[in-house]
């Protein structure tokens, strides 16, 4: 049996400082950090990390070279001297050990014991899938992976013996492609001019290879010095947790009270996306009436730098049941709304959002759900009324937390400044983005284990489910809670509200002009915006857009004059190559396209199919969020939930 603690499996499963807890049901211990405050930096150091690089044939299924560094030596080194090694095969699968993969893995689980993390960019989805097709076959481990979504976060490996390696993903660290990131860290992206169908016998595959593993250990070193340099923060394992780190370590002033269990279960009711809706399905536009994208500056930061609900008040004393709060009071309230005096702009564009079957709506009609003052208030002033009113949440005041923060990052960003640099400003956005997120963590997690020495004993002692895996394989399923002081989920709910307000504001300002579609926290209208460089205000993305065709959220195809078309379509992906606006076409006409992506951890865990699989889908009707008339314009849903049905 393998030499292990269960405690082992929580080492950086989160965050460093989350308190976990196997039992969903147990919450005594929720709000262990009893308010989010000002603390100093971890005194260790800075980490050290590898990196590794897998090339593989363009279908998925047989791999060629995989490149490590240390990066020592730089960029530039040879291939077999300066921190650098590569292992290369013929064509192999994976988990055969004669294949690149099997080499590299034989090196690496059997040579030092301890080692520092290793990244690989894009890992998770990707190059971790062939590191655990090889452990299947070959090695024996205790395999505890991090799930984020469908991909891989993290991915623990304890070998029996030969101690505890641990893989993750740099794009989770530094989203953005590695191309971008080494644009901004490095001043030269990745090597052009490669055909990947013929690279595994290009004699530029060796130098491809190294400039690839040398330039994203650069670009995290970059990312890491920054941080934790002129930005005064600490390098977590994502870019949100890096975020809340650094606002913690360097920029926030004041202890953020927590609330109790129950209260943050409420007021999570009320955290909702942003507004990604069809208002109309497009068409031509004639020259002097174009279609253009609107792009409000930092949103959410802008959100961020406002003044938040702080203090929260226990309990919710002298109203009486059902009457409405005040709405200049900073608070969460539950609440039947009633939007048929709505105004003609609210009619239009209804202003407080829904949940619906798995989708987010802005309906008209009498709902009920919870939502902030802000954004009662807002509707107040656009007709909507209130009734039935059940819990509220009340805080003591909103008081300026962020701004300091959000103004320094923001400051990195502009070109204008002396000493502007492209790293820094990549780095600033990218924190200034994630941040927010962070304070909406949930707390509900789940880990994929495989232990193929775990004692039933174990299995019912921390409530594991199995699922089918390969090779005799047991893989089970641990269903976890987090508690982390940065866990404000009021603050985060706060934030998309003001964020929503600010778009539809914007969205006030088109008057009579049509808006066509808004992402979160962009617009699409013929109207003519005013625009700045500060901070909320909107910029001009796109102009002159002489035809736009609207399917669905996030799935759009834009004619441009003078500049190539783009084809925007989510979940309909082509591994590797870019969307076909033939296959927007059949689409729109409910036709089914073919799609390919690489198979997910969980498939590789189960013994099927891997490598790059395909799949014929069809646009997903929209559950509809809108009623759409031929021409293409659109009424908003109706709901009556005192009636019980959807008009």
């Amino acid at each position: 049996m393998l030499d292990r603690d269960d405690s082992e499996l929580w080492d950086d499963a989160y965050d460093e400082n989350d308190c976990v807890e196997s039992d969903l049901k147990k919450k005594d211990n929720y709000g262990h950090h009893g308010a989010f405050s000002p603390s100093d930096r971890n005194p260790a150091g800075l980490p050290e990390f590898e990196v590794l690089d897998i090339e593989t044939s363009t279908d998925g299924k047989n791999c060629y070279m995989v490149g490590w560094t240390d990066g020592t030596g730089g960029i530039g080194n040879g291939c077999d001297r300066g921190g650098y090694r590569f292992w290369e095969s013929p064509l192999l699968p994976p988990d055969d050990p004669r294949s690149a993969v099997g080499m590299f893995c034989h090196w690496y689980f059997n040579g030092k014991k301890h080692r520092p993390p290793i990244y690989a960019h894009n890992g998770g989805n990707f190059d971790f899938l062939y590191i655990l097709k090889w452990l299947e076959s070959n090695c024996p481990a205790l395999i505890n992976i991090i799930p984020a979504q469908s991909a891989i976060l993290q991915m623990k490996v304890k070998v029996e013996k030969k101690g505890k390696k641990i893989f993750r993903d740099s794009a989770r660290l530094m989203p953005g492609s590695l191309d971008k990131l080494m644009k901004a860290f490095l001043g030269k992206g990745k090597l052009g001019d490669i055909d990947y169908e013929t690279l595994h016998t290009d004699p530029r595959r060796y130098e491809y290879l190294e400039y690839d593993c040398r330039g994203l250990h650069a670009c995290i070193e970059k990312f890491r010095d920054l941080v934790t340099g002129p930005l005064g923060g600490e390098m977590g394992i994502t870019n949100s947790s890096t975020a809340i780190r650094t606002l913690q370590h360097g920029y926030l002033k004041r202890s953020i009270k927590r609330l109790s269990y129950e209260d943050a279960e409420f007021v999570t009711r009320g955290y909702y996306g942003g507004r990604t809706e069809v208002f109309h399905r497009g068409g031509k536009f004639q020259e002097g009436c174009r279609l253009h994208c609107f792009d409000i500056n930092s949103m959410y930061p802008w959100a961020m730098a406002q003044p938040m609900p702080v203090d929260p008040l226990f309990p919710d004393e002298g109203r009486q049941p059902g009457q409405v709060p005040d709405l200049d009071e900073p608070a969460f309230v539950e609440c039947l709304v009633d939007t048929y005096g709505a105004d003609e702009f609210a009619r239009k564009y209804p202003i407080l959002p829904w949940r619906g079957e798995n989708k987010l709506l802005f309906p008209l009609g009498r709902f009920t759900g919870v939502w902030t003052s802000e954004e009662l208030k807002y509707a107040y002033d656009h007709g909507y009324r209130f009734s039935r009113v059940g819990k509220v949440v009340r805080f003591g005041k909103c008081e300026v937390v962020f701004k300091d923060f959000v103004d320094k990052l923001y400051a990195l960003k502009d070109r204008s400044n002396p000493g502007y640099d492209d790293s820094v400003a990549l780095i600033a956005k990218m924190l200034l983005n994630s941040a927010y997120g962070k304070f909406g963590t949930r707390k509900e997690k789940t880990t994929i284990i495989v232990d193929p020495f775990i004692t039933e004993d174990a299995v019912q002692r921390r409530g594991l489910r199995m699922i089918d895996g390969p090779y005799d394989m047991d893989v089970y399923v641990e269903d976890v809670v987090i508690d982390g002081d940065y866990m404000l989920p009021h603050l985060a709910a706060w934030i998309t509200s003001l964020a929503r307000i600010r778009l539809s504001r914007f969205m006030e300002m088109c008057g009579n002009f049509q808006v066509y579609y808004t992402d979160t926290d962009c617009i699409y209208t013929v109207a003519d915006l005013p625009t700045g460089t500060g901070l909320g205000e909107m910029k001009l993305e796109h102009a002159e857009i002489e035809e736009a065709r609207f399917a669905a959220p996030k799935a759009y195809r834009l004619m441009h004059v003078g500049k190539p078309e783009s084809v925007k379509v989510k979940g309909f992906s082509q591994f590797g190559k870019g969307f076909d606006p033939k296959d927007f076409d059949a689409l729109e006409r409910g036709e089914p396209i073919v799609c390919s992506r690489m198979t997910k951890f969980r498939t590789v865990l189960k013994g099927k199919d891997f490598g790059i699989v395909k799949k014929t889908k069809h646009m997903l009707e929209q559950v509809n969020k809108r009623d759409f008339a031929e021409d293409g314009s659109s009424t908003p849903l109706v709901i009556d939930e005192i009636d019980e049905k959807v008009k």
